[in-house]
């Protein structure tokens, strides 16, 4: 450990830390500093304060050092001193454990990049509310920023919303997609608030399980950004089926589901989109959304 007059004495504030750790969490790539980026700041906070050491076990002048270098600092509840980050960082790199480049590159595997493993089985068993909501999506014809969920109070649209919504998942349930009890899960996180942009705002992995097809602004705007191009528009959405039917969708509930979508789209979205006659409203993408259709089913067969 480099320029580090207390390294033993540093050690031990950091093997108290990392045997705490190993006990309430599992460590990420066998690293303290890395695992506690990953956690939620009251794990962190608790297992810190668990951490401290009391101050006389240590001499007074091996205390003031590592807190001079910012090694270590007075534990912010009740007496003792806890490890830094600085610390820790200083007592794995010299380790080995981590560095500069693993550190970025560890923050570009997790963060920058998309796992796909598993994620249709996930959003069919466990996720209906996702599953609902894209299927309302896709029959809405939300197809564009431009031709978006607009939750913005002063459209007032949250109601047509939720009558899609609600139609969308009793379709699901006629269907045998999902269950009646499933069904009552749609926004059951909304006890005390509005339905329709409490589940909006709770839908956070529906982006990754639709390898970024489902978009959002921030601004109480959802979509899903569907390419232009026809060839390229088919394989998207055949995969989006995918990801509510997966192999349950059969030539013998195509065409029912086919019609709910089209009913859906012709008789909503004059209500809630900008325009009397919605893009997404017309012969071609009824065609294109067959051939989707018909494309997810292929693609199971």
């Amino acid at each position: 450990m480099e320029n580090l007059d207390f390294e033993e004495e540093l050690i031990d504030f950091y093997n108290v830390l990392y045997s705490n750790l190993k006990k309430k969490t599992q460590l990420k790539i066998n690293s303290a500093f890395i695992t506690l980026i990953q956690a939620n700041h009251n794990t962190v906070l608790s297992i810190i304060k668990d951490s401290a050491i009391p101050p006389g076990t240590i001499s007074p002048l091996i205390l003031q050092g590592l807190v001079d270098k910012k090694m270590i600092k007075k534990n912010f509840e009740g007496d003792g001193y806890i490890i830094t980050a600085r610390g820790i960082w200083t007592v794995e790199k010299s380790k080995d454990i981590i560095n500069e480049l693993n550190l970025v590159d560890y923050f570009d595997e997790t963060k920058f990049s998309i796992k796909y493993d598993g994620i249709s089985e996930k959003i069919n068993k466990e996720y209906i509310r996702e599953q609902i909501t894209l299927f309302g999506l896709i029959s809405a014809r939300a197809f564009s920023k431009e031709s978006c969920v607009n939750l913005q109070s002063k459209f007032n649209l949250k109601d047509y919303w939720k009558e899609i919504l609600d139609k969308s998942s009793q379709k699901l349930v006629e269907l045998k997609i999902i269950t009646e009890n499933e069904k009552m899960t749609l926004y059951s996180r909304a006890k005390y608030e509005d339905p329709v942009p409490s589940l909006f705002t709770r839908l956070p992995k529906l982006m990754q399980y639709t390898k970024l097809i489902y978009n959002f602004d921030g601004d109480l705007h959802y979509w899903l950004e569907m390419p232009e191009s026809d060839e390229i528009f088919i394989e998207k959405l055949a995969g989006l089926f995918s990801l509510i039917f997966k192999d349950k969708l059969n030539y013998e509930n195509l065409d029912p589901i086919y019609e709910f979508c089209c009913e859906i789209s012709y008789t909503m979205s004059v209500y809630v989109f900008n325009s009397e006659i919605h893009t997404f409203s017309t012969p071609k993408y009824d065609k294109l959304l067959k051939d989707a259709l018909l494309k997810c089913i292929k693609d199971y067969t």
